[in-house]
């Protein structure tokens, strides 16, 4: 099968073991948030941005890089530090700190 052909899903559907198709959709699903998570992160974290970043200029990669910062991370709002967390970012913090 070539990649990006679009047919692995219905392969995977019509010849994968169930253990292999509940694998995959726990991926699937596991991914999908994650991508909500980020999308939502840049309203959830508005506040703290403004209040904690604000001299940060454009870009949200400074913005988020700055939230992480271990002297930043420590004040943020629960709502923001939960969006972080569930985008998969807090292993990034875990680091830093």
């Amino acid at each position: 099968m070539r990649p990006g052909s679009g047919k692995l899903a219905s392969c995977l559907q019509a010849k994968a073991s169930s253990s292999c198709k509940s694998a995959t959709a726990a991926f699937v699903a596991n991914m999908e948030a994650r991508l909500a998570a980020e999308q939502a992160a840049p309203q959830l974290c508005a506040f703290d941005v403004k209040e904690f970043c604000a001299s940060q200029g454009t870009g949200q990669a400074r913005k988020l890089h700055c939230l992480m910062r271990r002297d930043n991370f420590r004040r943020l709002t629960t709502a923001c530090k939960q969006a972080l967390q569930a985008a998969g970012w807090l292993d990034q913090i875990a680091k830093i700190q």
